[in-house]
């Protein structure tokens, strides 16, 4: 309970800090011109301009251009994570655990899609796909697909769904990839609007005019519930299912195992035993518990194997065996094996590259749930929408296969569409926006799914939408990978996503590792096969081990570990920027420590994205505080002095402005040749390691690069990033004292700067100076004249 309380004081805190956070961006954007205007208005003041000698210095401060950046570091009201990562990095599956939906988005071998595609919520009325021409102006819609019909019934139609998002997001087959038309393509976002509740089982209380049921005996036990008899009135020896033990961090198991077993009724399969009744039974300490109460056994197979295992025939074995098959085939068709009441997947997945739009999710109600596919990122027009609201009109199961069946035409790759051609690139510039109910996006965070890297074989569409995206929306990029000790290949992936962003140096970076399961935890660290004797306290000491053992293996790899601006951190305690997460299994009897997992992942997760959204807000808020400390600053430098006074202030600026360059001239060229010789020692280390690596670019021999139809290898820009990210930022992120020409420089223009301001205040020569003179820097009054200054003036 104190685990769950706590999850929910967590999730409530991040909603509140990004509430605030969008409340401080709107008021820092509202204030910031009307301050600018105030200054400007100062500095243009005809009597301050007479000042001779100044009129240059006060004009380098009325800066129009500057405003204008400081204002763009605000764009959005809401958080941004984008997804990247090699194809079979487990990104779209991690996306559908993330949000809580089904499986929607295509997915299989090579590449799917070229399309960014945005999920975003909306209410099950409103539920819809729309495709927008451009990321930059999301105003007008290519076209819209509406979903709103596949979330009426209990059970969202989640097959519709994809199958109506495929033609938008998965690479058309009939366009050359190569082509003019695949780079249109892929330009368009893809926008999904559909719902993501928690579904809670309907109590279905039985009345037995008054009577109560009554447990008589057994206890068949198993991880997560135990097995009773009971009688019930008149009904004897009926099967009772209960939860083996509370579970605080899961407080409504119990109530999606009943909602499966409800679900499991209405197949009206021979060889199901189906849900007769529930029971609400309540306990001394005024807790309740749910009884799944299903119609009487005779014996259960525990108790007749040991009686009748000599008198079993091969041809009865084979008939229990071809019963049991026909009933996971049937629990195979209907999507229930899964066991997934909560969430469905509605994003194609799969091996290789599944689609090749860009999609993005956002937050809407139930009864706004929508799509749209943009004809670019930039959302200058829409191509089409769609409603997928009807599709969330249950809120306890959305039709989450209707809003597959909806969005899969918009983000999976169109196998009638030639990846060569201009068509296809045509395709894969549409951006997909899905808006639906979810908790996470209801937070004020948005999802974009990223066509996945595959190797250095990427259509340069994709490359382009991926760099278009990051440098509009600044979100902050998830990079998935697989294997905890980072395989070539991930690598590979990591460096060609850099190699997108371009010029756009220290864009905000998470990594995750997406497969560390209990089970390899549990084998790894000699712990019990059954999670029942694994206390919590004992498997999390354990997962704090392996989180730190898959941080030391990002470590190793110079490219990643110099992401951050001076390096990683040595311990992962320290590091915001890393986590690991898994994607349990349909039946995982360790479920309730792959959600422990999952949950610190996705709360560190967040709350990294949080506090790169909130970094630019924050840069703003202190540069407009150091602007008004100048504006007071220059108030008083600027007030009446004798002529002595301003000669003596004048003749103390140049001197200190020469020694300081004259001192910075000095070091600058041995600095810059200590890192030259680093960078050039380095490279010679590296280089057989980049050569190799480069050369990898040209095999023929990968099954996975045989997928692709465009083998074209740009072995240049893989030298080139490779360099850039593990030579050149490594020599960069050095420790200070390994770069002692760089610690001196510092020194040096720290004791000039010091020196400079131990003289005396120039209006009483008598105690230290304090407030700083804005031409030149210099500090030019004590507090005390200050105050004395401002009694006066006032």
């Amino acid at each position: 309970m104190a685990r769950n309380n706590a999850e929910n004081n967590h999730e409530e805190m991040l909603r509140t800090t990004i509430q605030f956070d969008t409340h401080i961006c709107s008021l820092v954007q509202r204030n910031v011109n009307e301050f600018f205007k105030l200054r400007e208005e100062l500095l243009t003041n005809t009597n301050i301009r007479r000042l001779a000698g100044f009129d240059d210095v006060l004009a380098s401060l009325i800066d129009g251009p500057r405003i204008k950046q400081l204002n763009s570091r605000i764009s959005s009201d809401k958080i941004h994570i984008a997804l990247c990562g090699e194809n079979s990095s487990g990104k779209t599956a991690f996306l559908h655990t993330f949000l809580g939906i089904s499986k929607i988005l295509p997915s299989g071998d090579g590449p799917v899609t070229a399309r960014i595609t945005k999920l975003t919520y909306a209410p099950g009325e409103q539920a819809c796909i729309c495709i927008r021409k451009a990321l930059r102006d999301q105003t007008l819609a290519e076209d819209k697909v509406d979903l709103s019909a596949f979330f009426i019934s209990e059970k969202p139609q989640w097959i519709n769904v994809g199958r109506a998002l495929s033609k938008h997001v998965k690479r058309p087959e009939d366009i050359d990839s190569a082509s003019h038309e695949f780079a249109e393509w892929a330009r368009c976002l893809v926008e999904i609007h559909i719902p993501s509740q928690t579904l809670c089982a309907t109590e279905d209380m039985a009345k037995f005019n008054g009577s109560k049921p009554e447990i008589c005996s057994g206890n068949v036990k198993s991880t997560t519930f135990s097995i009773f008899t009971g009688n019930w009135g008149d009904e004897k020896n009926l099967v009772v299912k209960k939860l083996s033990q509370p579970l605080t961090n899961q407080p409504m198991a119990a109530y999606y195992e009943a909602h499966y077993h409800r679900q499991l009724a209405k197949l009206c399969h021979p060889n199901i035993i189906n849900l007769r009744y529930f029971y609400e039974h309540y306990l001394e300490d005024g807790t309740s518990e749910l009884w799944m109460i299903f119609p009487p056994l005779t014996q259960s197979l525990a108790q007749f194997l040991p009686r009748c295992s000599t008198t079993l025939s091969i041809k009865t074995v084979l008939q229990w065996m071809n019963d049991i098959a026909d009933v996971l085939i049937t629990l195979h068709e209907n999507a229930l094996v899964h066991r997934n009441v909560v969430l469905s997947n509605i994003l194609p997945s799969g091996i290789g590259p599944v689609t090749a739009r860009i999609v993005q999710l956002t937050y809407a109600p139930a009864e706004q749930a929508f799509f749209r596919v943009y004809e670019t990122i930039e959302k200058a027009s829409v191509q089409c929408e769609g409603d997928l609201s009807h599709l969330f009109e249950n809120q306890l199961q959305p039709d989450w296969a209707g809003v597959t069946d909806v969005i899969q035409p918009h983000v999976k790759r169109p196998s009638y569409i030639d990846e060569k051609s201009p068509e296809f690139n045509e395709w894969a510039k549409c951006f997909v926006e899905i808006s639906l109910p979810s908790k996470v996006l209801a937070l004020g965070i948005d999802i974009y799914d990223t066509p996945g890297f595959l190797s250095d074989n990427r259509e340069q569409v994709l490359t382009d939408n991926l760099h278009k995206l990051v440098k509009r929306i600044k979100p902050t990029l998830v990079f998935l990978y697989e294997n905890a000790t980072i395989s070539d290949t991930d690598k590979n992936c990591f460096l060609a996503m850099k190699n997108a962003l371009g010029s756009m140096e220290r864009v905000s970076v998470f990594f995750l590792n997406t497969k560390a399961d209990c089970i390899s935890i549990a084998n790894d660290y000699y712990l019990d096969d059954d999670p029942e004797n694994v206390t919590p306290d004992l498997f999390y000491d354990k997962l704090r081990e392996k989180r730190q053992h898959c941080y030391d293996l990002l470590l190793r790899r110079r490219e990643m570990a110099n992401e951050v601006l001076g390096g990683l951190p040595k311990l992962v305690d320290e590091c915001s920027c890393f986590d690991i997460c898994t994607v349990p299994g349909d039946l995982d009897s360790w479920e309730e420590y792959s959600n422990l997992i999952n949950t610190s992942s996705f709360q560190r997760l967040v709350e990294y994205a949080v506090k790169a959204y909130s970094a630019p807000t924050l840069t703003l808020a202190r540069d407009i505080l150091s602007t008004i400390d100048d504006y007071f600053d220059m108030t008083v430098s600027t007030s009446v002095r004798l002529p002595n006074q301003w000669k003596a202030l004048r003749d103390e600026a140049i001197e200190w402005g020469r020694k300081f360059f004259d001192e910075y001239k000095e070091i600058l060229p041995t600095l810059t040749n200590d890192l030259t010789t680093n960078i050039l020692d380095l490279l010679e280390r590296s280089k057989q390691e980049i050569v190799k690596q480069a050369a990898l670019m040209i095999r023929n021999d990968d099954p996975i690069d045989r997928l692709l139809q465009d083998n074209r290898k740009t072995i240049i820009d893989y030298v080139r990033i490779a360099v850039q990210e593990q030579v050149i930022k490594t020599c960069l992120n050095r420790e200070p004292e390994k770069r002692p020409t760089a610690n001196n420089l510092v020194s040096e223009l720290t004791h000039i700067q010091h020196m400079s301001e131990l003289k005396l205040c120039m209006a009483c020569d008598e105690r230290a100076r304090a407030l700083r003179f804005v031409p030149c820097g210099h500090k030019v009054m004590c507090t005390q004249c200050w105050e004395t200054w401002c009694r006066t003036s006032n």
